[in-house]
């Protein structure tokens, strides 16, 4: 077995399950906020469930797709490196999607709430 494999095995599944709690926890939190912004009954819930599914796809995606750019590994030490590069990428890709979420969020609040949008 390569080291290359070795890698793989190791970072799916930590990427796999970082993604999954942070996910859980956005949608668990999120969900008040969101209700909080979009007070009309039966629209939060299922943006919540959309918002999270997308968040998999994307992330998930993200992670599988990644193993192809991989450099062949020498080395335990370039495979601790790669590992280590890898999942922080994903870790930076779930901050910039999780902000850009919430200023979408609050950039459509102060929209609706100073330009009298009524929406129905």
């Amino acid at each position: 077995m390569t080291l290359n494999a070795i890698g793989y095995m190791i970072y799916l599944p930590i990427t796999v399950f970082i993604t999954i709690v942070v996910g859980r926890s956005f949608h668990k939190n999120g969900i008040h906020y969101i209700k909080s912004i979009l007070p009309q009954k039966g629209f939060a819930e299922p943006l919540n469930n959309l918002l999270l599914i997308g968040y998999y796809l994307v992330n998930i995606g993200y992670a599988f797709i990644s193993i192809k750019n991989w450099i062949h590994i020498a080395s335990t030490h370039q495979l601790i490196e790669e590992v280590s590069l890898r999942a922080a990428y994903i870790i930076l890709l779930l901050t910039i999607m999780h902000y850009i979420n919430i200023a979408s969020i609050a950039l459509w609040n102060y929209y609706k709430n100073n330009h009298q949008i009524n929406i129905n």
